[in-house]
């Protein structure tokens, strides 16, 4: 089966231009640089804009799994959560709400991060540093289906190796300015 049997997919919202930033606009904007594999979306840095045209943007939903599609690096986070009302990604995102309801949206975002997936992606996308992944390449990626526990417990296991990822790195980053605090003090004293 495919994702485009299983989710609607649709691109990002078109910007006409750059993102002018309004601190007064109740409209907020995912891009690029907000979205992390690891952590998911920076939700705090997300810029407030104003949107134009005369059509109603379609809103991301809790549960929307947004995908990046430009650069060497593709991959999917689903919106467990909207902090906003008021949110839409970039273009270049593909936003994927899954309809049918024996898929959870975190269970296909995983395995839009996988193996299968990414060789997919790379069979089915022009060798190029600026690799963009089509609608009609991300709508035709194999997705398998497995009963609901199962999704369940692979939704848990992910959510804590993510835990796991923050607190290794938040401790990493602590070491390095144990060590830099231990290294001035050791160089202060040697120049004395």
């Amino acid at each position: 089966m495919t994702l485009s049997e299983i989710a609607e997919i649709r691109a990002g919202h078109a910007f006409r231009g750059a993102i002018t930033p309004s601190q007064d606009a109740e409209n907020r904007v995912i891009q690029i640089r907000d979205v992390d594999q690891q952590s998911g979306v920076a939700w705090a840095g997300l810029e407030r804009c104003t949107l134009a045209g005369r059509k109603e943007p379609d809103w991301l939903q809790a549960g929307d799994i947004v995908f990046q599609a430009r650069g060497r690096k593709n991959f999917a986070v689903c919106l467990m959560e909207m902090p906003f009302d008021r949110v839409v990604s970039t273009q270049h995102f593909f936003v994927i709400r899954v309809h049918d309801e024996r898929f959870s949206s975190a269970f296909i975002a995983w395995q839009l991060n996988q193996v299968g997936a990414k060789r997919h992606f790379d069979l089915n996308t022009p060798d190029v540093n600026t690799r963009h992944i089509t609608l009609a390449t991300l709508s035709a990626t194999p997705v398998v289906f497995t009963d609901q526990a199962t999704q369940q417990q692979l939704h848990q296991l992910v959510t804590l190796a993510r835990k796991e990822q923050l607190l290794f790195e938040t401790l990493m980053k602590t070491r390095q300015q144990q060590m830099a605090v231990i290294a001035s003090q050791i160089l202060r004293m040697g120049t004395v």
